[in-house]
């Protein structure tokens, strides 16, 4: 008698997409949305040429639907560039925050040691 059972397959080991997302920062995101932005934006124009053969309402809806998704990465980018921007102003005005306190207490010893 043969087995008929069903085949073991082996399966690559996955990983769970939140990991994936913890490798990714705000500055990486910043890049690779630019990047996809400008490839969207060559697509489009290599797609353009397809409304000169045929300049129906599919094809031209299909070619213009690459434009608005480039259109849409540029606003992602500008967005991820703010937070960006406010993430760096925070981790500055902390760092200044924390540097004063240090030159406070300091101050606050060298005062106590002089009555």
């Amino acid at each position: 008698m043969l087995d008929e059972a069903p085949a073991k397959l082996e399966r690559p080991a996955t990983t769970a997409p939140i990991k994936l997302a913890a490798d990714m920062t705000v500055s990486k995101a910043v890049k690779q949305s630019e990047t996809i932005g400008n490839e969207l934006k060559k697509k489009y124009l290599e797609a353009k040429s397809l409304t000169l053969v045929n300049d129906s309402r599919p094809v031209r809806e299909a070619v213009e639907s690459i434009f608005r998704a480039a259109a849409m990465f540029e606003n992602a980018t500008k967005t991820l560039s703010k937070q960006q921007q406010a993430e760096e102003s925070e981790a500055e005005a902390a760092m200044i925050k924390e540097k004063n306190k240090k030159s406070s207490m300091l101050g606050g010893l060298e005062l106590a040691a002089a009555v």
